[in-house]
Parts: structure tokens; C-alpha cells; sequence
């Protein structure tokens, strides 16, 4: 009886939630750009179907996407209302990041209510300011990327390896972690000891990504369309940096790793692109080692030992943000997944400190950009807390910080469930 009424709480809330926000959105301006590309690829789609999605020539968003203004398409109707409607596209992500949510709440267990975590985090502007103001889609790929990890390390590889794909499909920012992933297919490869702990991930993946392809596959032209999205995708802002306060904004002066062409040669012959590459393999290495380790040991021991989720939250969340921080060619939303991981961890282990300091520093970045792009500063850009370079200094402090939890971590004996 208990269940049945927090259930049918959840659901009143949920419903009040959308409500809510379907009027509210009407009025929050969002970034006019980004809107305008969306209404302009959905009445394509509406006009032309799903499959010529991609004749669109300055689409670069993966099929996912194309699948929701697709359904946004059917359910507004008529040309003029998908143009007037526009706003209400957020209400798909937002509805995405509640899911990732939920997620959230049931791996952390019974450190979380889901109906507190929502609030906090809709509070929280670094959490909701890409989704509710801005209106860009990065909350689905990110909600995806963290429901793949909560099934993987559930030992359930049909539904992690549906939602993987999900999210790559969503942003092809997801195969950044694809690594992690495989070490934990690998452990249940150990665990499980049979050839179908193996198959089961490579058959479900090719399956899904096919299932989402058919309508493009149908139509002449289309996949390689798609394929010149992916290609392009690395060389459309070939600068240090598009928009992300990153190290590069302390390497020089922000204004000149804005305009400077990643291309250029860093030191013995090694280009700025290469370099940031080079280095995130780097982190990226040292934020899964001790999933290696976890690895390692089930397969010595014959039984799991990957039984700290704190582990896979925060080697999950460094990924992310060493991806944003050292890379060329980032923008500023492009460690968003970050804030599932760490939401997850500071909810869990009632340490806060990363999540809120990293939530100050992506609201920052978010809204000096996202101001500057609409010509009006909420904030006085010259002053200290600020100035980019304070922004980048605070991205550092979270990733010094998550590594020194990361390493401090010992084994807690909780039983994957």
C-alpha cells in the first residue's frame, strides 16, 4: 500500500512538474538560434519524412534527435504551430533528465528521494540552465550515458548496451565512454564465464543502431549524410576553444584560445589538437585504473569485486570533465554528463563539495557564454568570480578533487543487486 501511494505521489508530481513547465516555457526565451534550426529540421522532416531528415544541409545532430523533432512535428501539427510551439522541445529533454533522474535515485538507494533530488537539481542552475534557459539537448545524452552505466554495473548488458547506443546516437560525445563501458562488459564476462556474456552486448548494440538507422537506410543517400555529421564533427570549430573555460584559457589569454586554430604546433612537433588529445587519454587512464584493478581482482577471485558504485560515479565523471577540459574544440556544454555522475556520488556519500563547486563553475561558463551570445550580461564581466580564467581554475580544483576521493576509496562490500 506504501508503494502504490508514493508511486501515485510521484505520478501527481510529475504531472504538476509538466504542467508547470509547459506554461513556463512559453515564456522563457531560450537561445533564438538553436530554436530556429530545430523548427526549421522538424517541418523538413514533417514535409519530407523522417528518412530525408538529413537533406537539411546544415543539420549536424545525430538520428536520435531527428526522432524527437519528429514526433514534436506530429503532435504540433501544422508548419505555423511547429514554429510557435518551438519553446516547448525542452519539455522532451526535461522529461529525459527526470528519467536520468530516477535512475540516479534508485542506484544510490535509500540516501535519495527522487522528489527532493528533482527539486535540487531544477534549483540548481549549473544542473538546469543548459535544458531550462538555454534550450539545448545535451540532458538526453547525458541521462542515457548514466542509465547504460546503472545496468552495466547491474550486470544487465541487454539493457545497457540498448541505452549506450541510445546515447551515441543522442551526441556522439558518448563513445568518450566507451572504455569504461568495455571494462565493465569484461567483468561481467569474468563473473559470468560463457559466450553469451559476450555476444549478448555485441549482438543487442549492431541490433539497436540498425533498428534506429532503418528509416535512413530506406531512403537513397541518407547514411552517408549521417556518416559526413560524424567526420565533420571533429573539424567544425577547429579553435583551442569554442566556448569552454578550459585549460587553454590559462595556457594564454581566453580571447586568444578563442581564436587561436588548434591546428598551430604546441612544442616538438605536436599541434594543440594532439596535445589536448593526448592529455585526456592521460586522465582518462588514471580516472579508470582502479576499475582495471576492480577487473583484475574478479578475475583472481573468481567473485565480483566491483562493488563500489562510488567508483564507477567518479571515474564516470572525470572521463567526462577531462574530455571538456583538455580537448580542443570544446564547447561550453560539453561536460554536462558530469553532473549526473556527481550528483549520484554527493547524494551517496554526502560529500558535496564537487558537486556544488562544479555546478558553480558550468553555471558560470554557461551564462557568460550564453549572455555574451544574446548581447546582454546578467553579471559584470570583470569582476573576479567572473572572469574566465577563475571559471577554469574552479573546473581544476573539481577534477583535483574527484581524483583524491577516486584514490582514497576502499571497497565497500555492497552487494550488486
Amino acid at each position: 500500500m506504501k508503494m502504490q501511494a508514493n508511486t501515485k505521489e510521484r505520478t501527481s508530481f510529475l504531472i504538476l512538474l509538466f504542467a508547470f513547465f509547459a506554461i513556463v516555457f512559453r515564456f522563457i526565451p531560450g537561445f533564438d538560434y538553436d530554436f530556429y534550426c530545430f523548427y526549421t529540421w522538424a517541418i523538413n522532416i514533417k514535409n519530407d519524412g523522417l528518412g530525408m531528415a538529413y537533406n537539411k544541409t546544415d543539420i549536424n545532430y545525430l538520428p536520435f534527435y531527428q526522432y524527437v523533432l519528429y514526433i514534436y512535428g506530429k503532435i504540433a501539427g501544422s508548419e505555423e504551430d511547429i514554429i510557435q510551439s518551438v519553446r516547448l522541445l525542452r519539455l522532451f529533454t526535461l522529461a529525459f533528465e527526470i528519467l536520468g533522474l530516477w535512475y540516479v535515485c534508485k542506484w544510490v538507494g535509500k540516501n535519495a528521494s527522487f522528489v527532493v533530488l528533482v527539486f535540487v537539481s531544477l534549483l540548481n542552475l549549473g544542473f538546469s540552465f543548459d535544458t531550462i534557459v538555454w534550450g539545448q539537448v545535451d540532458g538526453i545524452f547525458s541521462a542515457f550515458i548514466f542509465i547504460a552505466f546503472y545496468y552495466a554495473y547491474k550486470q544487465n548488458m541487454l539493457w545497457s548496451s540498448i541505452w549506450l547506443v541510445l546515447a551515441i546516437n543522442a551526441k556522439l560525445q558518448g563513445v568518450i565512454f566507451l572504455p569504461l563501458w568495455f571494462l565493465m562488459c569484461l567483468n561481467n564476462l569474468v563473473i559470468k564465464k560463457n559466450i553469451r556474456a559476450f555476444l549478448l552486448p555485441l549482438v543487442t548494440v549492431v541490433a539497436t543502431q540498425i533498428l534506429i538507422l532503418i528509416p535512413f537506410l530506406l531512403q537513397p543517400g541518407q547514411l552517408q549524410k549521417i556518416w559526413g555529421v560524424i567526420t565533420i564533427s571533429s573539424k567544425y570549430y577547429p579553435k583551442l576553444s569554442v566556448a569552454a573555460f578550459n585549460l587553454w584559457c590559462l595556457v594564454m589569454p581566453p580571447d586568444k584560445a578563442f581564436a587561436t586554430p588548434d591546428t598551430g604546433m604546441l612544442i616538438a612537433g605536436i599541434s594543440y589538437k594532439h596535445a589536448g588529445l593526448i592529455l585526456f587519454c592521460i586522465f582518462s587512464a588514471a580516472a579508470m585504473l582502479p576499475v582495471v584493478r576492480d577487473v583484475y581482482s574478479t578475475f583472481k577471485r573468481g567473485e565480483n569485486r566491483m562493488i563500489n558504485k562510488e567508483r564507477i560515479w567518479l571515474s564516470a565523471a572525470i572521463v567526462s570533465l577531462a574530455f571538456f577540459y583538455f580537448n580542443t574544440e570544446m564547447h561550453e556544454r560539453y561536460c554536462h554528463p558530469v553532473l549526473f555522475f556527481l550528483t549520484a556520488y554527493a547524494f551517496h556519500s554526502r560529500n558535496y563539495f564537487g558537486y556544488i563547486v562544479f555546478s558553480i563553475a558550468y553555471f558560470l561558463n554557461l551564462e557568460r557564454v550564453f549572455s555574451g551570445a544574446t548581447g546582454s550580461y546578467f553579471f559584470n564581466p570583470d569582476v573576479l568570480w567572473y572572469d574566465i580564467r577563475t571559471i577554469a581554475i574552479l573546473y581544476a580544483i573539481v577534477m583535483v578533487y574527484m581524483f583524491v576521493k577516486l584514490y582514497r576509496l576502499k571497497d565497500k562490500e555492497t552487494l550488486v543487486a
